[in-house]
């Protein structure tokens, strides 16, 4: 039984959702903003399927009982994942989940503060459909520190198998007050975020790898192995100052080509802001050189259209020229 579970009472007709656990006693939400305790061996699971029976799970449920064998179509839903915070009081909101998608979302929401990483919930969202995640205080708005969603993606039939979606998000007051606008699904007014907005569909790789037996043994007697510099830069706590330069991220980077290359550093850059988000980091500078400028261009366009990103301009001129791009976090 988890947060987010739609239950009912065994010895009433009360129905509704669970919003807190608390050791042997669960908190309902049985009705917008009422809450009713209850002893957790007196109330039961309600099914997906007795859901669905009633309109509380979409018709993309009703599909699992046919057999897809047909690839995806153009109308396929593939984007829609929300982060929804609903009014309870004027003090309270609750956390919900949204599914906007067609594929069925196995997921964990988590939390990263002071003490530490703090799991909330492992569930599965089908899709058209949400979930209630927790209750937050906006008195503790502050202390709500960074959270951490994680998505698989499942769609039965034949297709394209999609890589794992991860998403960290700390929460700023000025942007998230502006944020409020009807919910999808929800039909009510939420502060609303698409999480995977600024997301491209990755398919995922499945095509076998053969097994290169001679280069294995080799490598196990290596006195020295290959060092990924970038680690050490991705998980430092301070550092607010990223060099993109490919021999600054790999020792050994000679047979990558040109596109190859470019792939590394834009993901280096990609985890490295989402690392300064989470960090509550104000300014974070990316060192990319000069070249050809389609890094300098990437990076810009992507700055550009990220939510918690204030502005970006050309750093530290009179030292890197045009080879360097200050981002201003909000």
């Amino acid at each position: 039984m988890n947060i987010g579970d739609r239950v009912r009472l065994l010895h009433g007709t009360e129905e509704g959702i669970i919003v807190a656990i608390k050791g042997k006693q669960v908190d309902i939400e049985i009705e917008e903003g009422f809450v009713i305790p209850a002893l957790r061996s007196e109330v039961v699971k309600i099914a997906q399927e007795e859901q669905y029976l009633k309109g509380e799970v979409t018709q993309a449920n009703e599909q699992k009982e046919k057999k897809k064998t047909v690839e995806t179509s153009g109308n396929f839903a593939q984007k829609g994942i929300f982060a929804a915070f609903s009014i309870i009081n004027d003090q309270k909101l609750a956390l919900h989940l949204i599914n906007n998608t067609e594929y069925t979302l196995p997921f964990t929401v988590g939390k990263n503060d002071a003490e530490g990483y703090y799991g909330l919930v492992g569930n599965v969202l089908y899709p058209k459909s949400y979930l209630m995640i927790e209750e937050v205080s906006m008195t503790r708005f502050e202390e709500w520190g960074t959270y951490l969603f994680q998505f698989l993606f499942s769609k039965e039939g034949y297709g394209e198998a999609q890589a794992p979606f991860v998403k960290k998000v700390r929460f700023r007051a000025n942007n998230f007050l502006k944020a409020k606008q009807q919910a999808p699904l929800l039909n009510k007014e939420a502060y609303t975020f698409q999480l995977d907005q600024h997301e491209t569909t990755t398919p995922l790789k499945t095509e076998e790898t053969p097994i290169e037996t001679q280069k294995i043994v080799e490598q196990m007697f290596e006195a020295t192995p290959t060092v990924h510099k970038d680690t050490q830069t991705l998980s430092s706590n301070t550092t607010t100052t990223v060099d993109l330069h490919i021999e600054a991220l790999l020792d050994d980077h000679q047979g990558l080509s040109n596109g190859e290359i470019l792939q590394h550093q834009l993901e280096v850059f990609e985890k490295s802001l989402d690392v300064a988000i989470s960090q509550g980091v104000d300014e974070i500078t990316f060192i990319h050189g000069v070249g050809n400028g389609v890094l300098r261009n990437k990076i810009h366009k992507a700055a550009s259209q990220h939510p918690q990103v204030a502005y970006y301009k050309d750093a530290q001129k009179e030292k890197f020229g045009y080879g360097a791009t200050l981002l201003k976090l909000k």
